[in-house]
């Protein structure tokens, strides 16, 4: 939702210009002998009921613009196109308002109308979730009709926006003049009325911004919201046609004027000249533009919660409200232009220097180690008043300097304000889109933040134009040109978005409508996919982990061969699926610079973009999902940063409900979670929705890693059912896989390894949890709160939740493993204890609980991993000998891993011990011939002991790996020379010379 809307939506101001000196002698007379002080008294609380009424407008408008946007999302998707789409019709529709409320506050009784408006909202109100209701029950039909023809979806979602929004919003903007006309007493005190109306229903709106943004939702509930609003709406409206058959001073002074006056009121034209005119469009066009740039500006350093989105909402509309103060209490006194003339060149300033302020701000010191959900929201307010206030404050002055200037007369007010608010909200829509789709991403946030500017350079020389005369007015126009040109040339308005750690480069940056991508590369060689600078996406560096969490559900379904991914990023865990014989697979990704940054991750993601089954789609997923009947046999939902707002959609039982109607019999839908990003009381949720749709639930983690804990939920559209042959075979297709090595699920053994429990024990576990829906959206309202308190270094709870959710009954039909499944069990237990330990720093029973665990380990490689993962770490903290003593038992096995073998061999061999070493790097050499290092290794070995013979065969075959590699070709000549086989080894030097040559 873009907040500037609150000025030309929410805000009712109106405008007079002097009549003749005989009129207001003859109206002032009029006055003092109609009332008497308890007539003024009536009058006076008269007036405080309509401020109050527009302060409670202002307010549910902002409730209903905060929920529509929310609403209309669920059902148009969450990309920007979207968003963008519903911004246009919310606006067009208050434009359309304002030009008819001109045209209505003419004549009549406009306090009466100003009821029906308020009462006409309300109704409307209430119809768009029949609107939602309906048009959810018909898109399938829609989404097949318009399939590959993107241009015919975007025009059914436009007429639906403009079904449900046009009516309301229509009604809201004819609220701006008409109450404008009821409010204004005089030419003399155009200003202060208008001001104070101004700013009392952008304090509301305010109120209401605050109130949907941090309260509603999850206290009342989308629908409950829209009610409250509507509820509102009504008691406005009826208090109004009260207030509207009682007489009051605008009757009386309008039964007083002389006909002549009347007709003479009725066809004047005010002051709306050209200037003006261009003036409320530049203004317009200006804030949108510029909350455009301030939010993308200040979402590089916010957590990207609805909290925050609704914090800068709450910022901009409060320097919006303190604006008209400002005008309220000083422009009757002052010339107009001049004042204008000052104001938008001191916004020129404030506006170029914007950017050094945002690079130097103090309190971006990311997330501080201690701080809380308030701590944080205070700095993240602090930052947004430093970044939004003075630009605000000045800018806002614009809109209310055009009503003041083109005031003619009391009658003609409504007409004034509502023509040249109406041409501020057509323009409003305008900067909107240009700069979200044209600005932005083809010149950058700064260079589009400078042209911003320009718009208010404009209003500045203009406004100097009027207001100066002679040299002054060339000086100061001068002065706005020159700051422009001298900040270009300067360079100050660059912004860096991307901050690189020693080491890194970046290899790739898009700077879209909805967001900012980059690609990083570390000094190892790895690449890091960031938005919006905050947030890491995904990394090349866990590509096992990102694998994993495709393979998992993969594995467990018998013949997976239509697979949607919801949710791309790198494409890591998209690839899973190449392991398979599959016949299509859609992949579906909301933001169009991730899927551009796909061929980055070619390296890791099996090049997904070049594989004729994998179909990556630019488009929302749930509303993917909700859109398409193409069946699948497996859906896996992807990892996402829960706060962020929108994602708690993806975690809906509406969602899950879209996603099991697209399962074909038998299929699986597998939702991801990030269990370092969410409370227990979220999963709790999460689950309780996802088995709300999907009894047969089963929970697994993804992996043991206690700093990044992992989990997936596997939902069954039908029974529970796992076929062991199908398993092996899936097993052995990851062991041959040419991706990412890998890791539990490259054994059938592995699988009960990373089961936890069971539909049984997950519906006790969740029993009695809140539901995630649309209509409550704990998840997207919750997390936000609890991001700091469950971050990495406070992973306790999961674990416990892991350790005592778990149960030891295989929920199954079949076992996948030839080994009893209790077995594996008992080392699922100790890798918990193992876990648990490490996470208390308690390292002498983690060693013997690992120690354990190798013994126990036989030929299972997942065990085998672990246990030489937490080797390497002991020998990285000098801890040798713990090390030493787990490899050797690993290496007790027959077919102990070359790794294992390796690693011991160079113990033994910095310890002194060659013989050892070498019986060890035999022994690898033996299980992997093809391995170069231990055979090389064994070489240098053999030679430094003087064993030439037992070193030639070897050398051979490394030069048999490496033809081309000539230093092994001289030492096998210096180990034949020095086992006396002089010809043979001239033979070796000649042919080494001759492939030289």
């Amino acid at each position: 939702m873009r907040v500037s809307l609150a000025a030309p939506l929410l805000i009712c101001s109106s405008g007079t210009q002097g009549t003749d000196s005989s009129e207001i002698v003859d109206r002032l007379y009029a006055r003092s002998s109609r009332f008497d002080c308890n007539s003024l008294g009536l009058h006076t609380l008269r007036n405080l009921a309509i401020y109050l009424m527009f302060f409670i407008s202002g307010a549910t408008g902002l409730v209903y613009e905060v929920i529509w946007m929310r609403e209309l999302r669920l059902v148009l998707g969450s990309s920007v196109e979207a968003a963008s789409l519903v911004l246009a019709t919310f606006l067009g529709g208050i434009a359309v308002g304002c030009f008819l409320g001109a045209r209505l506050s003419r004549s009549g009784n406009p306090l009466g109308r100003y009821a029906i408006a308020e009462l006409v909202v309300a109704v409307a109100a209430l119809a768009t979730p029949l609107w939602m209701v309906t048009y959810q029950a018909v898109y399938p039909s829609l989404y097949a009709w318009c399939e590959g023809i993107p241009s015919a979806l975007f025009v059914v979602r436009a007429l639906l926006s403009v079904v449900a929004l046009v009516p309301p919003t229509i009604a809201m903007g004819t609220t701006l003049p008409l109450i404008s006309r009821v409010v204004v007493t005089g030419v003399d005190r155009f200003a202060r009325d208008t001001g104070l109306l101004y700013a009392l229903n952008t304090f509301g709106a305010m109120a209401g911004a605050f109130l949907a943004g941090f309260l509603l939702p999850v206290s009342l509930g989308i629908r409950g919201s829209i009610y409250l609003a509507a509820a509102m709406n009504a008691i406005v409206g009826v208090t109004a046609w009260m207030l509207s058959r009682q007489p009051s001073e605008e009757a009386a002074d309008a039964s007083s004027e002389k006909p002549a006056d009347i007709a003479t009121s009725n066809t004047h034209s005010g002051r709306l000249s050209l200037p003006l005119l261009l003036l409320a469009g530049l203004s317009g066009f200006g804030s949108l533009a510029l909350e455009v740039v301030y939010f993308r500006m200040l979402s590089y350093h916010s957590e990207g919660s609805v909290y925050s989105f609704s914090l800068m909402l709450v910022f901009v509309l409060a320097f919006l409200a303190l604006a008209a103060v400002w005008v309220a209490r000083n422009l009757d006194q002052q010339n107009v232009w001049k004042f204008l003339a000052w104001t938008q060149t001191a916004a020129v300033a404030v506006l170029l220097i914007t950017p050094l302020v945002f690079r130097g701000l103090p309190f971006y010191a990311g997330y501080g180690a201690d701080d809380t959900f308030t701590e944080r929201m205070i700095r993240y307010a602090i930052t947004s008043a430093v970044i939004l206030g003075p630009s605000m404050l000045l800018i806002g002055v614009v809109l209310p300097c055009t009503w003041k200037l083109a005031a003619a007369d009391r009658v003609q007010s409504g007409r004034v304000v509502g023509l040249l608010t109406g041409v501020n909200t057509l323009a409003a829509v305008t900067g909107s889109m240009v700069t979200g789709f044209v600005l932005l991403p083809r010149l950058g946030l700064g260079l589009t933040s400078l042209a911003v500017t320009g718009v208010y350079g404009i209003t500045a020389v203009l406004a100097q134009h009027y207001g100066h005369r002679g040299l002054r007015r060339w000086l100061g126009s001068t002065a706005c040109l020159a700051m422009m040109v001298g900040w270009f040339l300067l360079g100050g308005w660059n912004v860096q978005l991307v901050r690189l750690e020693p080491g890194q480069k970046l290899v790739s940056f898009h700077d879209g409508a909805d967001a900012t991508v980059a690609v990083v590369e570390r000094s190892d060689g790895h690449r890091v996919l960031k938005v919006n600078h905050e947030y890491t996406l995904g990394s090349s560096a866990g590509a096992d982990r990102e694998v994993r969490q495709g393979r998992l559900p993969l594995m467990l379904h018998p013949n997976p061969r239509r697979i949607a991914f919801v949710g791309v990023a790198t494409g890591m865990t998209v690839c899973s699926a190449l392991d398979f014989p599959v016949e299509r697979v859609v992949a579906v990704e909301l933001l169009p610079g991730v899927a551009d940054a796909l061929p980055l991750f070619t390296k890791w993601n099996g090049n997904i973009t070049q594989v004729d089954s994998v179909e990556v789609l630019v488009e929302d997923g749930r509303n993917y999902l909700a859109g398409t009947n193409e069946p699948f046999d497996v859906i896996i939902s992807d990892l996402f940063v829960p706060w962020h707002a929108g994602t708690g959609d993806l975690y809906s039982v509406e969602h899950y409900e879209a996603a099991r109607k697209r399962l074909a019999p038998g299929g699986i839908f597998a939702q991801c979670l990030p269990g370092y990003q969410l409370s227990v009381e979220e999963l709790r949720v999460i689950t309780a929705s996802m088995t709300k749709v999907f009894p047969n639930t089963v929970l697994w983690r993804n992996d043991y890693d206690i700093e990044y804990p992992i989990l997936c939920l596997t939902g069954y559209r039908d029974e529970l059912r796992l076929d062991k042959d199908a398993v092996r075979k899936h097993a052995e297709l990851f062991r041959k896989t040419k991706l990412t090595p890998p890791k539990f699920l490259s054994n059938e053994d592995g699988l009960p390894l990373l089961f936890v429990c069971g539909p049984t024990e997950l519906a006790k576990w969740c029993e009695g949890a809140p539901l995630n829906t649309d209509d409550y959206p704990f998840i997207e309202f919750s997390t936000p709160k609890s991001l700091f308190q469950h971050r990495q270094m406070e992973l306790q709870p999961i674990h416990d939740f892991l350790a005592g959710v778990r149960s030891h009954a295989w929920p199954f039909d079949q076992q996948p493993s030839e080994k009893p499944v209790q077995e594996l069990f008992r080392i699922a237990d100790l890798l918990i204890a193992a876990q648990k330990a490490y996470s208390e720093s308690n390292f002498e029973r983690e060693f013997q609980t690992v120690r354990e665990l190798a013994q126990l380990a036989g030929n299972s490689p997942s065990v085998i991993g672990y246990v030489m993962f937490v080797a390497e770490r002991y020998q990285s903290r000098k801890m040798g000998d713990r090390s030493t003593k787990l490899l050797e038992i690993l290496a007790g096995f027959d077919d102990a891993p070359p790794p294992v073998l390796l690693s011991l061999a160079q113990d033994c061999q910095a310890a002194g011990n060659e013989a050892k070493a070498i019986e060890y790097f035999d022994r690898a050499v033996q299980r992997s011939p093809e391995a170069y290092l231990p055979r090389k290794s064994l070489v240098d070995l053999l030679v430094r002991k003087n064993e030439f013979d037992r070193a030639e065969p070897h050398l051979h075959k490394l030069i048999e790996l490496k033809p081309n590699n000539s230093f092994l070709r001289i030492d096998l000549a210096r180990n034949l020379h020095r086992q006396k086989k002089v010809a043979e080894a001239r033979v070796v030097i000649r042919d080494f010379l001759q492939s030289s040559d």
